[in-house]
């Protein structure tokens, strides 16, 4: 008689059996949902090893993210069904569990979101470009998810939502005009990354700067420069530019002059060109490219020599020529006003000669056909040795 008389005990407006009850559907719909998150999730993990379809590891990685405050929620909402409050206190807490549920489908919608984005990240063939245009539409995914949620989060709690979004439109209006600038670079990073222009390793021109790309990111666009510093580019100023790409050159036809002395004989002049031609086009599997802006030459898949004008104002036109350690020594203690040791690639053996102090084309052919031989593959050696 005692404890059915204090089932039914008065505790704030409800018997102790109805606060008893609601205790306990709480306590069950919290352990059911906690038991069915992981075995749907473990099932679901099960079916997506055994396919490669992307749609089923996404949903793993979506039930993943099912917070344990959203099963909290659930179960004190459910119980409370069962206990009479007075007031609007059952319209606030199915006004707070709606709140739960937004915040959580937001959850859901970012896990997918950035499974899918992962997903791509993982495939080997996509350039660094795309992955900072990954990031970007994540950026974007995100702010508009946030946004939308936001905007019911405060329909839900009874906040006008269209005087809030006059407020909003003359806010934001202000907010972009004060970020202007970094809202142009973020969609002008989008524009490079799809457009593309360049991608990272193209070596490219804008204006007077010229250097390899190295980095594409949301806001600028990183260039090693050929003397070694890094050019830094607000990507909406590099969009608008006049930009070269020179790796999307397969080969270029490059007009250049040789400096001789004004006593030089003009039958001389007249055959500076057709030695040139002559010496270069005499080998087998030898082509010229643009490499770093200048003209090169390559020996099958190697560099063996390119051409110097005035590199960096150091008033020189010369050739860089492949050779050996000991034979670039031995030239340059020769002979140091013809010959010297070219930056970045004099201490791989690399030798400069001057053209521009009345050099002999015989020495100049030898040279550049000792630097060939280095790099050139065996059958074309082969070819040019008559085997």
């Amino acid at each position: 008689m005692n404890v059915v008389r204090l089932l039914h005990t008065q505790v704030l407006g409800n018997e102790a059996l109805r606060w008893l009850i609601a205790v306990a559907v709480a306590l069950v719909v919290y352990f059911a949902l906690r038991i069915l998150r992981g075995f749907v999730r473990s099932r679901l993990k099960v079916v997506a090893a055994r396919t490669r379809l992307a749609f089923d590891d996404v949903l793993v990685e979506t039930i993943g993210g099912t917070h344990t405050f959203t099963i909290v929620g659930a179960a004190l909402y459910l119980g409370s069904l069962g206990v009479a409050f007075g007031g609007r206190v059952h319209e606030y807490l199915a006004r707070g569990f709606v709140l739960v549920l937004l915040i959580q489908l937001a959850l859901w919608a970012n896990h997918a979101l950035r499974a899918v984005l992962e997903r791509y990240r993982q495939d080997e063939s996509l350039g660094a470009g795309r992955r900072t245009g990954l990031a970007a539409i994540g950026f974007v995914g995100r702010l508009v998810l946030y946004t939308l949620v936001f905007l019911l989060v405060m329909e839900n709690l009874g906040i006008h939502v269209n005087t809030l979004l006059a407020g909003l439109g003359i806010s934001s209006l202000a907010v972009a005009l004060a970020l202007q600038n970094i809202l142009g670079d973020l969609f002008a990073s989008l524009s490079i990354v799809f457009d593309k222009p360049f991608e990272i390793g193209d070596f490219i021109i804008v204006d007077p700067h010229l250097g390899t790309v190295e980095h594409v990111g949301l806001r600028t666009t990183r260039v090693r420069s050929l003397s070694g510093e890094q050019l830094v580019f607000p990507n909406n100023d590099l969009i608008r530019s006049r930009i070269r790409n020179y790796k999307r050159m397969a080969e270029r036809r490059v007009v250049f002059s040789f400096g001789v002395l004004y006593q030089t004989p003009p039958e001389t002049v007249e055959r500076i060109p057709g030695m040139v031609r002559e010496i270069i086009e005499s080998w087998p599997e030898t082509r010229e490219k643009i490499s770093h802006g200048v003209p090169t030459w390559w020996g099958g898949r190697k560099t063996f020599a390119m051409f110097a004008d005035d590199h960096h104002g150091d008033g020189r036109l010369a050739l860089w020529i492949k050779s050996t350690a000991d034979a670039q020594e031995d030239l340059v203690a020769m002979d140091p006003a013809r010959f010297f040791v070219p930056p970045y690639v004099g201490p791989s053996g690399w030798v400069g000669m001057r053209l521009d102090r009345r050099p002999n084309w015989d020495a100049v052919a030898g040279l550049l056909e000792q630097g060939y031989r280095l790099v050139a593959p065996k059958r074309a050696l082969k070819q040019l040795d008559g085997e």
